[in-house]
């Protein structure tokens, strides 16, 4: 059992606090939830970016195309679905062990860390997205 001091209040999401205010999050639940919030912010905006670029390079390319529009809005919409999914997934399992080892040791996780994890899955996303690098990982 970790130890929650009195009368402890889950911080409001993001609660990235700066040194004067510290937040810490004891609870599983918020663990998890701080952590795939985070993953999900992240993740959306990469993915976002890159649909951005496939829509621009496929728009560039196909500029004759009388389906065009159709086809922009659904790369756009895949994208964007596929990031979500996998940030929900990784966000979850991720804020999973983070709260089961602060918990091990009896600490306040603080939700710096929960930001910071969400931006290793952004980096680690990006590392594995080519293929020679995927294989050596």
């Amino acid at each position: 059992m970790t130890y929650v001091p009195v009368g402890y209040i889950a911080p409001r999401f993001p609660a990235l606090g700066w040194p004067l205010t510290k937040y810490y999050l004891y609870y599983t639940k918020d663990v998890v939830k701080f952590t795939m919030f985070w993953c999900i912010i992240l993740m959306t905006a990469f993915y976002l970016a890159a649909a951005l670029i496939a829509s621009f390079t496929y728009y560039k390319n196909n500029k004759d195309s009388k389906k065009k529009g159709t086809a922009l809005v659904a790369i756009v919409g895949v994208y964007v679905l596929v990031g979500v999914i996998q940030a929900v997934l990784s966000g979850s399992l991720i804020g999973l062990l983070l709260a089961e080892i602060y918990k091990s040791g009896q600490f306040g996780l603080n939700p710096w860390l929960t930001f910071i994890y969400g931006i290793i899955v952004v980096l680690f996303n990006i590392a594995t997205s080519y293929s020679l690098t995927s294989v050596l990982l």
